[in-house]
């Protein structure tokens, strides 16, 4: 059985649900004094890293295979307009992400 990219990708994203949602349930809120015990802090950077690994892997795997298939699609035009839709996504939501990051870090190390 084979499975292609873009399943693989709905299974990066299903993993990352998931784990938003565990970490909302077992972490502390972020306006409260109270710190993760470190297990549950290491774990949660563990999976957290080998979750972007994992896109980090698949996401450029499924734009090449997606992007390589517009040669042989009946309808090129209106693929070839989702393919760029869903690359721009795709390239600009880690980018945000981490410009996010970098402004909360800086801005709370300078204070």
């Amino acid at each position: 059985m084979r499975v292609g990219t873009g399943k693989h990708l709905g299974f990066v994203l299903l993993a990352w649900v998931l784990f938003f949602m565990l970490a909302a349930w077992v972490l502390p809120p972020l306006d409260s004094h109270l710190k993760p015990e470190p297990l549950v802090h290491w774990s949660f950077i563990t999976l957290a890293a080998l979750l972007a690994f994992s896109a980090a892997v698949i996401v450029p795997a499924y734009l090449y295979q997606s992007w390589r298939r517009l040669t042989t699609v009946p309808n090129r035009t209106p693929y070839g307009l989702w393919l760029v839709l869903e690359s721009l996504f795709l390239v600009a939501v880690p980018i945000w992400l981490v410009f996010l990051l970098l402004t909360k870090f800086f801005s709370s190390g300078f204070r």
